[in-house]
């Protein structure tokens, strides 16, 4: 979003066609010899982090959130449980707290619901 922003503003240069072809191939290129999860996780932080650079955005380590996606892939955790874990904040390298209601049995998702889970509603 940033990068659409700032070309928009006109405080980034979109490049020229040709530029963007050739982008867009490298990218498509590279993504064809990805065999696996971690290379797919590594590919698309990189991708981020150049989008990231690009704009200017001071805090692109911050973007890099490939430690907990190798966790997950590690633990291959549902992709229905996923928010029912934990995980260090690429911020603030805090962890989160773990929900005491798992994600899937909360149907109320208000906030109040969310920040005070007393039963399940």
């Amino acid at each position: 979003a940033r990068w659409v922003a700032r070309a928009i503003t006109g405080d980034l240069m979109i490049p020229p066609l040709d530029k963007q072809r050739e982008d867009i191939t490298k990218w498509l290129a590279r993504n064809a010899t990805l065999t696996d999860a971690v290379a797919l996780i590594n590919c698309q932080t990189e991708y981020v982090m150049e989008l990231a650079e690009e704009t200017g955005y001071c805090h692109g380590n911050a973007l890099d959130a490939r430690d907990a996606w190798f966790g997950w892939v590690k633990s291959k955790v549902d992709v229905a449980r996923y928010r029912d874990q934990s995980y260090r904040s690429v911020v603030t390298g805090h962890m989160s707290p773990v929900h005491p209601v798992p994600w899937m049995e909360l149907l109320d998702d208000s906030l109040e619901a969310y920040v005070n889970p007393t039963e399940v509603k």
